[in-house]
């Protein structure tokens, strides 16, 4: 079952963490050596085609589960509202070593304005 977890993305700046993969069971790091990732955003969950953003993936340490996740606020920063609080949509699929497929995480990505620029 996926879970859900709704990112936090400012207009102005990305997301970034660093996600470990654990069994659900004993807590240990799960193996993503032959594991690929896709996290794409659309205006609502459902809609087959226009995706807005996708996040990237780096620093994949394999043996012990982790993985840098990143998304680009500035991919977004021209939607309209740019004043408000935009709610989008994202799942996290990953694609394990067997080639099964499964949604990791899904929820919203909250699209903050921004206020400083570098």
């Amino acid at each position: 079952m996926a879970a859900n977890l709704n990112i936090e993305v400012p207009r102005n700046g990305s997301y970034f963490q660093r996600w470990t993969f654990r069994d659900k069971l004993t807590g240990s790091p799960l193996d993503v050596t032959a594991w690929t990732f896709a996290l794409h955003v659309k205006r609502a969950a459902g809609i087959q085609d226009g995706t807005l953003a996708a996040a990237t993936f780096s620093d994949v340490d394999g043996p012990n589960g982790g993985v840098n996740v990143r998304l680009d606020g500035q991919a977004l920063a021209s939607l309209e509202g740019a004043q408000e609080t935009i709610r989008l949509a994202y799942d996290f699929l990953a694609r394990d070593e067997g080639g099964v497929i499964t949604v990791q995480t899904r929820g919203q990505i909250i699209l903050m304005p921004g206020v400083s620029q570098l």
